[in-house]
């Protein structure tokens, strides 16, 4: 079975997507940053155990458009249901990781009868009250955006905001360009906890323990909000286990579908 790469216009937006096997749909939802070929290893490898696996290059991300305004995740998850309309499916497996796991939450809790099964892997669902050291971060960003103003120096400048937003853990934010910069701050605020308890196909979490960007944490209270949610924890690895230890992750998800 070969891997087919595809195009299509959702919303207007000029979308790519791959596709591989034949069988039940799973669709993948990418995370920030990132795109479908980060799942190209696990696609290749459902797509033998009698999977259609769809990976979506998300608005802004890989060989996708960006969206034509700032985008919160609810205009994601209706982006993504535009999308599987146009496929002719009701009903898939849906896999998301961090931000793309972000609107799978969304697209389970709203539209039950979509989602088939659930695997969320380290979902940036859940937002908490920064400690003091971010809050310091913050107001001394603060404190520099009125010094911008006096000493506005474009070059000092530039490199005064790298450094605080280094600071305050937003690399992701420096490397955006243009509309994903707006999409980044609205996303980042958005609390997924009230939709938790909405979510009712049964949802394997898989999380690494040294998983430095969505803290292990997030996965024992997910695991305890969702109710028909499986914890999978793995030893010695960070956010994208799907690349760190791919048949790890392989077999975890094989598991779950059975």
């Amino acid at each position: 079975m070969l891997m087919e790469e595809l195009k299509a216009e959702v919303k207007g937006i000029e979308t790519n997507y791959t596709v591989e096997g034949l069988g039940t749909p799973l669709l993948v939802l990418h995370g920030w940053g990132s795109s479908s070929e980060s799942w190209e290893r696990v696609q290749s490898e459902l797509a033998h155990d009698g999977f259609s696996v769809i990976c979506l290059d998300l608005p802004g991300f890989g060989k996708t458009f960006p969206p034509p305004e700032a985008w919160g995740v609810s205009l994601y998850a209706a982006f993504v249901l535009s999308f599987l309309a146009q496929l002719g499916l009701n009903r898939v497996v849906l896999l998301g990781h961090s931000f793309g796991g972000q609107i799978a939450v969304r697209i389970a809790s709203e539209h039950p009868d979509l989602a088939e099964k659930l695997i969320l892997v380290a979902p940036a669902a859940l937002r908490h009250d920064p400690g003091v050291a971010t809050k310091a971060a913050a107001v001394a960003a603060k404190t520099a955006g009125a010094l911008f103003y006096l000493f506005p120096a474009s070059k000092l400048k530039q490199n005064m905001k790298s450094l605080l937003y280094m600071l305050l853990r937003r690399r992701d934010y420096l490397q955006a360009e243009g509309v994903m910069r707006q999409v980044f701050q609205r996303v980042i605020r958005e609390d997924s906890t009230s939709f938790l308890s909405r979510i009712s196909a049964p949802t394997l979490l898989i999380w690494g323990d040294r998983d430095s960007f969505v803290p292990l944490e997030d996965a024992f209270e997910l695991e305890r909000s969702i109710p028909h949610a499986t914890l999978k924890v793995i030893p010695n690895v960070g956010h994208s286990p799907q690349l760190a230890v791919p048949e790890e992750t392989i077999s975890l998800i094989r598991e779950f579908l059975g």
